[in-house]
C-alpha cells in the first residue's frame, strides 16, 4: 500500500500566523536543506537548552522508510542537528565541514552518538525521536519538521507540548502533586503569556511561554521549590517572536482585498502592514530587515557568479558557465539571462555550503531572489524597489504558508519551487509597474503551472534536478508576470489555486515527496550516482568534480 506520511493540518502549521521573516524569508543558513538542515538545527538547539548546554549523549531514531530516514545524511539533517548539539551557530564556518568532520567534532566534545531506524509506526515524513542526556539527566524529545526550517516539538519525556521556537519557554519538571500549585504561581509571573500542565512518563511539565526573557531570580526560586525536579529555559530560535495578543489584519488574498478596499495600498505596502502587526515591528524595522536579507542574497549571487567549490557535491558550479556565455555573446545579456544566472549562482552557493537565505526553502532558494535581483539588475531598478518587490513576494508566501505547506516531504517540489515561483511572480509584477490584482494573477498562474511537481533529488543531494526546477520556476514566474501586466485575466482566484495546491499535495504518494522513491533519482543513472556519492569519502573526490553515471569527470 502506498502510504502518504502526514499529520493533521493543525499539527503541521504554526500556532501563530506565519511571519515573512520566520516562515517565508529565512533562515539565513548553511546547509543543503531548510526542512532537514535548518529544522534539525533548531530542534537541536532546544535539545541543548533542555540540558542546560551540557550534552554527552545523542540518540537519533528515524522511522524506517520515511523521508528523514532515507535522506538525513545526504540532505543535511546530521549537519544541522550535530552542529546545534555542539553549540555552533547555523552560519558557523564549521557547518561547512563534511559529515565525517562534524561527527569527529562530536567525539572530540565527548558526545556519544547513535542512529537507528526502527519502525514505530509514525506517519510523518520528517519525524524526530531524539534522546539527549548527560550524567545527571536524560530527556526524550519527539518533533517534526514542517517545511522551510519550521518545526514543532510534540512531546518531551512523553508529555505533550507545543514548542515552535517563537517564545521564551520556561519548563518546570516536577512531581504530579506539586504541578497544580506551581501552575497557579507561574500564572502570576509578569512575563507569562500562557501556562500549561502536561503529564509525562516520569514527571509533570509546567510550561510557561513568554515574549520576554525570564530573570535569573525567578529561575532560582523555582528550582528550590518543593516538588521541583529541575527548571529549564529554552531560548527562542526564530527571529520574530509571538505573543498572546497577536492579531493580523488578514490571512488570505480575499481577506486582504476586502481590508484594502478603502485603503488602495500596493501589495508591498500591505506586506509591511501585515508584518508590523505580526511581529510588533515598526515600518522602518520591517524595511530594514528585508534590506538586510536582500544584502545577503546579493552576496550569494556575487559568490556564485565567481564560482564555488565543494568536494562533497554532485554538480560542478553552473553559474560561471552562464556568465561566460553572456560575456562572449553566446546568449544575450538580457533580463532572462540575468535571472537564470542569478538563480544558478544562489543554488551553487547553497550546494557549496555557503551562506544564503532560504526563500522560502533551501531547495528553492534561487528562484525568488534570482528572478527579482536578476530582473532588477537588467532593468536598472533601485534598491528601494527591490526591497518592495521582496516584501510583495513575502506576503504571497505568507498566504501559502497559512493555507498549504512549503514542505517537499509532504507535497513535493510543488511546495517549494511552486511556492517560490508564485512569490517571484508577484515581486516581478511590482518591478514592472503592475498593480495588486496583476500581482495576484501572476502568483496564481505560476502556482497553476507547477501543480503536481514531484520532489526527486538525485543521489540524495539538493542539487539536481533542483537547479533546473529553480530556473524553470523563475521562468514561469517571468512569463506569468508579463502576461498579467499585459492584461491577461485569471480564471481561478489566487486563494483557490493555493487550496488546489494543498489538496494535490495531500494526495501525492510519499514516493514522490523527497524520499528518493520515484522520479529521476530512481533512474539507472540516478542510482549509480547515489551509490557513488554514498560509497566514496570526500577525500576520494576532486573539488568541484561532477559524477556522471558513477564516473568522475
Amino acid at each position: 500500500m502506498n502510504m502518504h506520511f502526514s499529520l493533521d493540518p493543525a499539527v503541521l502549521r504554526t500556532a501563530a500566523p506565519p511571519s515573512i521573516f520566520n516562515d517565508v524569508f529565512g533562515p539565513v543558513m548553511i546547509g543543503p536543506s531548510s526542512s532537514h538542515s535548518a529544522a534539525a538545527y533548531r530542534i537541536g538547539r532546544l535539545c541543548r537548552d533542555l540540558l542546560g548546554g551540557r550534552v554527552t549523549r545523542l540518540e537519533a531514531r528515524y522511522n524506517r522508510g520515511t523521508a528523514l530516514a532515507n535522506t538525513h545524511r545526504g540532505q543535511g539533517t546530521d549537519r544541522g542537528l550535530y552542529g546545534a548539539i555542539l553549540g555552533w551557530e547555523l552560519t558557523d564556518p564549521r557547518m561547512q565541514g563534511f559529515d565525517a568532520e562534524i561527527e569527529a567534532a562530536l567525539e572530540t566534545a565527548g558526545i556519544a552518538l547513535s542512529v537507528a531506524y526502527p519502525d514505530f509506526g509514525v506517519t510523518h515524513a520528517s519525524f524526530y525521536h531524539l534522546t539527549v542526556g548527560n550524567d545527571a539527566e536524560v530527556h526524550r524529545v519527539e518533533a517534526v519538521s514542517t517545511g522551510g526550517g519550521m518545526f514543532r516539538i510534540l512531546r518531551i519525556d512523553g508529555a505533550p507540548v507545543r514548542i515552535e521556537g517563537d517564545y521564551h519557554e520556561l519548563l518546570v519538571f516536577c512531581g504530579d502533586g506539586a504541578a497544580g500549585q506551581l501552575a497557579q504561581r507561574l500564572k502570576g509571573l509578569a512575563q507569562a503569556e500562557s501556562v500549561t500542565v502536561s503529564r509525562g512518563d516520569a514527571a509533570t511539565i509546567v510550561q510557561v511561554r513568554s515574549a520576554r526573557p525570564y530573570d535569573d531570580r525567578t529561575v532560582r526560586e523555582l528550582a528550590g521549590a518543593e516538588g521541583v525536579h529541575s527548571v529549564r529555559l529554552l531560548a527562542p530560535v526564530l527571529p520574530v517572536l509571538s505573543r498572546a495578543d497577536l492579531a493580523v489584519p488578514f490571512l488570505s488574498a480575499s481577506d486582504m482585498l476586502g481590508w484594502n478596499r478603502e485603503r488602495n495600498l500596493a501589495l508591498w505596502e500591505l506586506a509591511v502592514h501585515y508584518e508590523c502587526a505580526r511581529g510588533g515591528l515598526s515600518e522602518a524595522a520591517v524595511r530594514a530587515e528585508m534590506s538586510r536579507l536582500v544584502a545577503i542574497m546579493r552576496q550569494s549571487v556575487d559568490a556564485g557568479v565567481v564560482g564555488t567549490d565543494y568536494a562533497d557535491r554532485l554538480l560542478t558550479a553552473q553559474a560561471p558557465h552562464a556568465a561566460a556565455a553572456m560575456r562572449t555573446g553566446t546568449v544575450p545579456d538580457d533580463a532572462v539571462a540575468k535571472m537564470i544566472l542569478f538563480t544558478a549562482a544562489i543554488m551553487d552557493v547553497k550546494s557549496a555550503m555557503g551562506v544564503f537565505v532560504a526563500a522560502p526553502t533551501a531547495g528553492s532558494c534561487g528562484t525568488t531572489p534570482g528572478a527579482i535581483l536578476g530582473f532588477a539588475d537588467a532593468m536598472g531598478r533601485s534598491d528601494a524597489e527591490i526591497v518592495e518587490a521582496m516584501l510583495a513576494a513575502g506576503l504571497i508566501g505568507v498566504f501559502i504558508a497559512a493555507h498549504a505547506t512549503f514542505s517537499a516531504e509532504l507535497a513535493g517540489c510543488m511546495a517549494e519551487t511552486g511556492a517560490s515561483g508564485a512569490m517571484a511572480a508577484a515581486g516581478l509584477v511590482h518591478l514592472m509597474g503592475g498593480d495588486l490584482d496583476q500581482a495576484l494573477t501572476a502568483a496564481g498562474s505560476t502556482i497553476n503551472t507547477g501543480l503536481g511537481l514531484i520532489c526527486d533529488p538525485i543521489a540524495d543531494r539538493v542539487e539536481a534536478p533542483c537547479m533546473e526546477k529553480n530556473i524553470a520556476a523563475a521562468m514561469r514566474a517571468y512569463g506569468a508576470a508579463i502576461s498579467s501586466v499585459m492584461g491577461f485575466s485569471p480564471v481561478i482566484p489566487f486563494d483557490e489555486s493555493v487550496q488546489a495546491m494543498d489538496a494535490i499535495g495531500r494526495a501525492m504518494p510519499d514516493s514522490m515527496c523527497c524520499t528518493g522513491g520515484a522520479g529521476l533519482c530512481q533512474t539507472r543513472t540516478g542510482q549509480r550516482l547515489l551509490d557513488a556519492m554514498r560509497g566514496r569519502t570526500p577525500d576520494d573526490r576532486h573539488p568541484g568534480s561532477l559524477l556522471i553515471a558513477g564516473h568522475e569527470t
